[in-house]
């Protein structure tokens, strides 16, 4: 185990790691928390070319506990420390959907980290990430992402930034050739020319089994599971729980506040988004999965 990295004498505040497969509301739950006075995070949406640092040609996202080497953890310790800085005495929240994919390699990595593991009706994700895969190119966005990527990585990654988008460019459903967190079998099912739909549930199942496969070695009280269905319908609950469980006492007012962009619209769009032989081949792939997250 590397020890970690603290960033400062007076700051010790355990970092809080935002956990869930794309388009699972991952987004919506750090943009609340970060709009809170007690919490803070980097300038950009996700920092996945800093975990990738020292395993940048790993074909996938999925790292593993060995990847975590010490070299590795020092360096992603060190930007975590850097950003800290930045922030003060809040708490530091990250948000990279590929790691769930890699949450032992991230508890290695950040061994003071404390994860909130937020989950969704995978229909529902599906349906949002096929729009993903599809979205016209968003170069404010990028150049955001940009700023955080290790001067000695760039040229592999726009690389491989250059190569998606011709790629798109000869799809003919104009898709990318890879989008959020690079599951084990997602080359071969973008190969197979898998229905969007299709890859889109693997990648929601790789994404939550492993996440939970992970988390079954973590200290459970380092760890938080919540619904994005809960997320919206109960807000404020929800948000002034993950305050508790990241040391704070939230104002009641500023929870309030806080949480009232979120609105309960997205939940069940997949409803008049899929058709219905999309949404049978989505519950044959993610059904058992989606029963054990919610039984009822």
């Amino acid at each position: 185990m590397v020890a970690p990295i603290r960033a400062g004498r007076n700051v010790t505040r355990d970092p809080l790691i935002v956990v869930g497969a794309g388009r699972s509301g991952t987004n919506a739950l750090r943009d609340v928390l970060t709009g809170l006075d007690a919490f803070g995070t980097w300038p950009c949406d996700e920092i996945n070319y800093v975990w990738r640092h020292g395993n940048r040609d790993h074909n996938t996202d999925e790292l593993t506990i060995a990847h975590a080497t010490p070299e590795v953890a020092r360096y992603i310790q060190s930007v975590f420390a850097r950003q800290q800085r930045k922030i003060g005495g809040a708490t530091l929240v990250e948000k990279t959907c590929a790691n769930s994919l890699r949450v032992g390699f991230v508890n290695t990595a950040v061994p003071d980290a404390r994860f909130v593991h937020i989950t969704r009706d995978a229909r529902d994700v599906v349906s949002s990430a096929m729009q993903r895969w599809t979205a016209p190119l968003d170069l404010p966005y990028i150049l955001r992402k940009a700023r955080f990527v290790p001067r000695s990585d760039l040229p592999h990654y726009a690389t491989l930034y250059l190569r998606s988008r011709l790629s798109r460019g000869r799809s003919e459903d104009k898709r990318l050739s890879s989008w959020g967190p690079r599951f084990e079998s997602l080359d071969r099912l973008v190969e197979k020319k898998t229905p969007l739909h299709e890859i889109c549930a693997h990648q929601w199942s790789a994404c939550v089994e492993r996440a939970l496969t992970d988390f079954d070695r973590i200290d459970p009280g380092r760890q938080m599971h919540v619904s994005y269905r809960d997320l919206v319908t109960n807000a404020e609950a929800v948000v002034s729980q993950i305050g508790a469980f990241a040391g704070h006492d939230l104002p009641a007012g500023d929870v309030r506040r806080a949480t009232d962009a979120l609105h309960k619209g997205s939940l069940g769009a997949w409803k008049s988004r899929l058709t219905p032989q999309q949404i049978a081949d989505i519950e044959t792939i993610c059904g058992p999965l989606m029963t054990q997250l919610d039984p009822a």
